[in-house]
């Protein structure tokens, strides 16, 4: 039997999917981010680290990702 769909759910569903997405995609980057300055041994506050897991724009984390390469503290990264 096949099931029909309305134009108003899809577009609900395709914008929770969008959503969904983002968020997945600005997780990722928050963890390499977080990743990135153990290695390079930055010391990191609770706020600092929790200003970079709550952030949900990917692109504002893209910024961040590559000035963890030659920043010289998190706060320089996140400034």
């Amino acid at each position: 039997m096949r099931q029909e769909t309305y134009p108003y759910q899809s577009k609900l569903l395709a914008d929770r999917e969008a959503r969904g997405k983002a968020e997945g995609k600005a997780e990722g980057k928050a963890e390499a981010l977080l990743e990135l300055i153990e290695v390079r041994g930055l010391p990191i506050t609770e706020n600092q680290r929790r200003q970079i897991e709550s952030c949900e724009d990917p692109a504002r984390l893209t910024v961040w990702v590559k000035r963890v390469l030659q920043a010289p503290s998190v706060a320089d990264i996140i400034g």
